[in-house]
């Protein structure tokens, strides 16, 4: 007669007596029956609500050792029950150990969730997918891979520097890049540039990258022995001797050096593999041929649909089943997790195409046993009865008010059923805090019941030390003492910005460095920009290891193609005396064309052509637009006798920086890109090639001095201050001479290069005479107050539109209100606003 057992009695009614079952009626009760005493008498119910599933685990392991402990109850007459475990299996053994409650369980967890696995993935379709860099370099630096290098050192040890290599040449996929990684291996001088970039011993990086190189061959080659097609048993025979030549459960240890409880984890994903490979060999008594791609779809699918048991089970633990696996047992005391809604009840939907209705009709004219979809609200109903009433002693009814995101959710229709059976329940409902601080006043969170980790977390949250009375603190204990500190500092807005913001000390050691080797004008741009992120380049020397591998090349690729190539055209044209000597149109094509071949296909040989149809336009409009150049100096020597002597030569220079007390010299170094001289006149003039390789958004040109005074462009007033220039070795005969600073004949000119703009070639030029002026005046305070900063450790972030693009932004907490409000204080912070609005006196 109760409601919750109207699907029992459907059932009954529908398939076995219309079957012709025969069966002795009960005697009629009118209380739920109790699977345990037999008796009518409902145990009592304590509703609970949680934040999160790891929430609900928590409680009911607090609620465990208190019912252990106080009302004599043994761990295996305990359940712990959820309509699925699913969202609990990945952190239900560390709660239950970290309790120390054993348990055992019929949740499962999916084998893809262990590292092996996804390797066995991953080689499976390398060859398919045309070995991709990542996951091919997954599978050789895992610690489960056999191969061991030379020096007895596992592969999983130079992974990073692996790493480097392949972003470095930009090893995208396919045999061609590996290819070319290999052929670098071999090539001294291209290993001598990258271990020069990354910051490794020249020794170490030709090892690892030989390493690299005959690791990932072998491992190639032996894909590439793989069957195209056969049986699935064929091709199945074939896949394990692979994973058995390159992949081990053990992790390259020693047996002896294996706990047991590891090598029974071991033992039980040896036992998942050999599952998978006999349910594959299983098929092949279909008797049909597939490619190796079709086999690898099929393996996939069996590793998803393969699981493992929880490891670390005990048999007289506490019982944790699903819904379904509970029906039958009986309890002391269960705990039913998931009491909300869309989980227990399951989410039941109609069906679209037999709607319930149709179902009804020809159940009832044609006596089809087609069930309804509807119906399975009351199925719900009937298992959450019968977990109800599995309980002797006491109920507990747990559900989610929030998830671990914060997210609100809605308690489950069958506990707002209960609660309004029984109306004592929702008046004695606990919800358990999320702060550990306030969970002392719930009987369940008393301090003698906690775990480990959160009586530390409670002595540290009062201001108490947790580390162990010693002679000698931890390292642990100092690092995380410090960690405190650092915390407490940053979260503070009230204080003045400190050395976490990148307040340094005043000619620190990075000052004295500059002092002996100079300042380049890129670096004393990039402080005007952004002083921390000049700190991490030039201070630190960071490195971004995380820049993403395009197929597309990225724009500085072509800034380096076409600096390369108009270096070798202008090298060969002052060695033959051009354009004093005439050369034919014809030869100067043919000239402009061979080197574009020569210095593209030098590049493609080390880091690939990205897409071949953009990589051939490129080089067409590269060539134009060196033609065009080329033009423009002959006619330059025409009206203005402009006359090349030398390309890529080093410039040195001195500024008189103003500091306390007096003044210092700093000198500037750079590297010109070309330098021009009037052949019948005192006239030089440094060129800088600037290249862009999309549609850039302003067609005009640029103010030089005006950008310079922002802080946008610094290289021409500094190139300006060049007093002399070092010959390439290559050079004219003009190229010996040395420059005047302030000369009123030196100016400084930037060709802005656009391949892809209408108008391909535009000029702006600096000229020295400025340093006279006001302007000059002004420009000069600008410089002398980013030098300042310098010299003072001034390394403070400055926001701005720049940090969408800064790979440094994860680090310099632009995002964090706190530093934000410190940074934003800095006095020289402030100038540095203003100063980014100036423009020049003589407008």
């Amino acid at each position: 007669d109760q409601p919750a057992y109207q699907f029992a009695q459907r059932f009954l009614d529908r398939h076995l007596l219309k079957a012709g079952v025969v069966y002795q009626p009960l005697e009629v009760r009118h209380e739920p029956f109790d699977l345990m005493t037999g008796t009518g008498a409902s145990p009592p119910v304590q509703v609970v609500n949680v934040i999160g599933s790891q929430g609900e685990l928590v409680f009911t392991c607090k609620a465990i050792l208190h019912a252990v402990e106080t009302t004599g109850h043994s761990f295996h007459e305990i359940g712990v029950v959820a309509r699925t475990l699913e969202p609990y299996g990945l952190f239900l053994r560390r709660v239950f150990e970290e309790h120390r409650i054993p348990f055992c369980t019929t949740g499962t967890l999916p084998l893809l969730e262990e590292p092996v696995a996804k390797l066995w993935w991953q080689i499976a379709g390398l060859r398919e997918e045309r070995y991709p860099w990542q996951a091919l370099l997954n599978v050789v630096t895992s610690p489960y891979y056999r191969c061991l290098s030379v020096n007895g050192r596992s592969t999983y040890e130079h992974k990073h520097i692996w790493s480097q290599a392949i972003r470095h040449w930009r090893v995208m996929q396919g045999r061609e890049d590996w290819g070319r990684l290999a052929a670098v291996a071999n090539d001294p001088e291209a290993i001598g540039d990258w271990q020069r970039k990354v910051g490794v011993p020249l020794e170490e990086a030709s090892v690892a990258l030989q390493q690299c190189a005959d690791v990932v061959g072998r491992l190639v080659a032996d894909c590439q022995a793989l069957p195209e097609s056969g049986s699935i048993g064929e091709l199945t025979l074939a896949f394990e001797a692979l994973v058995n030549r390159h992949l081990s459960l053990l992790q390259e240890e020693p047996s002896s050096q294996m706990e047991e409880p590891d090598r029974a984890h071991s033992a039980s994903l040896a036992q998942a593999f050999e599952q998978v490979m006999t349910q594959l060999k299983q098929l092949d008594r279909v008797g049909i041929s597939v490619t190796w791609g079709a086999w690898v779809e099929v393996f996939r699918g069996a590793l998803e649909g393969t699981r493992l048991p929880i490891p670390g089970q005990s048999p007289l633990g506490v019982q944790v089943f699903d819904a379904m696996a509970a029906r039958g047992h009986a309890f002391r005391t269960v705990f039913i997790l998931g009491m909300n809604d869309r989980v227990f009840p399951r989410v039941v939907r109609e069906d679209a195409f037999l709607r319930d209705g149709d179902r009804r009709v020809l159940a009832e004219s044609l006596g089809y046993k087609i069930d309804e979809k509807m119906n399975g609200f009351d199925e719900e109903a009937l298992l959450f009865a019968l977990l109800r009433h599995a309980a002797r002693d006491r109920v507990y009814l747990i559900y989610q008010r929030a998830d671990h995101k914060g997210r609100p959710l809605l308690p489950s229709p069958l506990l707002t059923e209960c609660m309004r059976e029984a109306p004592d329940c929702s008046g004695s409902e606990i919800s358990v805090p999320l702060r550990l601080a306030e969970r002392v006043r719930i009987p369940y969170f008393s301090p003698g019941e906690e775990t480990g980790q959160e009586t530390r977390l409670r002595y540290l949250l009062q201001g108490r030390s947790i580390q162990i009375d010693s002679r000698e603190p931890s390292f642990w204990w100092e690092l995380f003492r410090h960690g405190l500190k650092a915390v407490a500092a940053l979260e503070k807005t009230s204080t003045g910005a400190g050395s976490f913001d990148g307040i340094m000390a005043v000619e620190g050691a990075h000052w004295q460095e500059l002092l002996s080797r100079g300042l380049s004008p890129t670096a004393l741009e990039r402080y005007a920009q952004c002083p921390f992120r000049y700190w991490m380049e030039h201070a630190l020397r960071t490195r971004n290891v995380r820049e993403p591998i395009s197929r597309e090349m990225p724009g500085r690729v072509w800034g380096e193609l076409g600096h390369a190539i108009l270096r070798h055209v202008y090298r060969y044209l002052i060695d033959h005396k051009w354009p004093v000597s005439p050369i034919e149109p014809v030869h100067l094509s043919s000239l402009v064309v061979s080197i574009i071949d020569q210095v593209c296909d030098t590049y493609a040989t080390h880091y690939g052509k990205g897409y071949v149809v953009l990589w051939e336009k490129m080089k067409t409009q590269l060539g134009a637009v060196v033609c065009a150049m080329i033009e423009h100096d002959q006619q330059e020597y025409v009206d203005q006798t402009m006359v090349p002597v030398d390309c890529e030569i080093g410039a040195e220079g001195e500024f008189v920086s103003e500091v306390p007390g007096g003044s210092t010299v700093l000198k500037i170094h750079g590297r010109v890109d070309r330098v021009d001289r009037q052949s019948d006149g005192p006239r030089t003039r440094i060129v800088d090639y600037k290249f862009s390789g999309g549609l850039p958004p302003r067609t005009d040109e640029p103010d030089l001095v005006n950008e310079a005074l922002r802080g946008r462009r610094l290289q021409p007033p500094l190139y300006s201050l060049m007093s002399s220039l070092s010959p390439s070795g290559h050079s004219g005969e003009h190229s010996k001479e040395m420059m005047a600073p302030h000369s009123a004949s030196l100016a400084v000119e930037f060709r802005f290069i656009r391949p892809l703009h209408p108008a391909p070639l535009t000029f702006s030029s600096f000229h020295s005479s400025i340093w006279i002026t006001p302007t000059g005046e002004q420009l000069l305070r600008a410089i002398r107050r980013w030098i300042e900063g310098i010299r003072a450790g001034q390394f403070f972030v400055l926001p701005g539109s720049y940090c969408r693009d800064c790979p440094w932004s994860v680090a310099c907490r632009s995002q964090h209100h706190p530093s934000w409000v410190r940074a934003h204080g800095i006095p020289l912070a402030k100038e540095f606003r203003q100063g980014r609005k100036q423009r020049a006196t003589h407008e």
